[in-house]
């Protein structure tokens, strides 16, 4: 499975724990094969809202960050560690 089928299933499971409008703008970024710019901005918009995550859905983002190239140590990253212990 390509990297984008693979960002395109994982926006989808936040479907209804995202706006519409967010989902579409990160997954217009996967329509110019923007990967990397796709998934950090999935990433802050669950940082953003506050997004409940479980830890499946914790360890497919740092995966996919690791491939499309996204510093994962970075800032967003730790946040969302923090929606999986919060909720």
């Amino acid at each position: 499975m390509s990297c984008e089928v693979e960002l395109r299933k994982l926006a989808s499971l936040f479907e209804g724990r995202l706006s519409d409008d967010h989902l579409v703008v990160a997954i217009d970024y996967l329509d110019h094969a923007e990967n990397t710019l796709a998934l950090e901005t999935l990433c802050d918009y669950l940082c953003e809202e506050d997004v409940a995550l479980n830890e499946s859905e914790y360890k497919e983002l740092l995966r996919l960050g690791v491939m499309v190239g996204a510093d994962i140590d970075a800032g967003r990253f730790r946040y969302l560690r923090g929606l999986v212990a919060a909720h």
